[in-house]
């Protein structure tokens, strides 16, 4: 009997042992770990927080910075549609095909007056004629024109006095490059080459412009238009908009 008891108690020990080894194992392979991770994930959480802490000051003067830019930006926007853009929409659609019909005159005109008021001798612009079909209601803008000028003024200081009012023009114009001319006689008119794209932007709602799609027009019908000498054409095509 007494043999008997013992193992009893030698099955209890081992039986204690066996679930003490399987506790310290389930510890070490899962409760450590998971104590480390949460140690780290909460020593990381601490970094983040002092990081945020010391950088939400700057993020703030930048917020309101970019507040102030984009105030700026706006009303200089609204100064450009305002002043240097056609008065053209296309939220009527019909309306709009008609008033197409009447830009090539009416825009050159505009760009002439000016071009001669500048006191330079100007050439190498137009304005083709649109077609007939309804524009595009989503287009934003008018296809770009790029014109390659023929500028005559009496000497290159003059020229650089022509080049720094182009920014005053009536329309949006963007320089592209400028050809100086090689040498000449004293007391000739100087002449250089100028390239300028003309931007054109509609006339549209904010409401509607968040929900119009993104890009230019379909490309306008090539035709002649009155401006000065020279060819230029709003990309090609037909003149139709889908």
């Amino acid at each position: 009997m007494r043999q008997l008891r013992l193992t009893r108690v030698q099955v209890a020990g081992a039986g204690l042992a066996l679930a003490v080894g399987i506790c310290a194992l389930f510890f070490f392979m899962l409760i450590k770990p998971t104590w480390g991770d949460i140690a780290q994930t909460t020593q990381q959480a601490k970094a983040t927080e002092d990081q945020v802490r010391v950088e939400k000051p700057q993020a703030e003067e930048a917020l309101a910075a970019a507040k102030l830019n984009e105030a700026k930006f706006r009303k200089q926007y609204d100064e450009i549609m305002k002043k240097r853009m056609p008065d053209i929409s296309f939220e009527d659609r019909l309306a709009a095909m008609f008033a197409l019909q009447q830009v090539p005159g009416r825009e050159g005109r505009l760009i002439a007056a000016w071009f001669n008021s500048t006191g330079a001798e100007v050439s190498g612009y137009s304005f083709p004629a649109f077609g007939t079909s309804l524009p595009d209601p989503a287009a934003r803008m008018l296809p770009p024109l790029t014109w390659n000028l023929s500028v005559t003024v009496p000497n290159f200081p003059a020229f650089l006095k022509w080049l720094e009012k182009l920014p005053e023009a009536p329309r949006f114009l963007v320089l592209n490059s400028v050809n100086l001319p090689g040498m000449r006689q004293p007391g000739t008119p100087f002449t250089a080459a100028v390239s300028v794209t003309l931007y054109e932007w509609l006339k549209t709602p904010r409401a509607a412009a968040a929900q119009a799609a993104a890009g230019a027009a379909a490309p306008a019908g090539a035709g002649a238009g009155t401006g000065g000498r020279g060819r230029g054409g709003r990309g090609g095509g037909s003149g139709r908009w889908g």
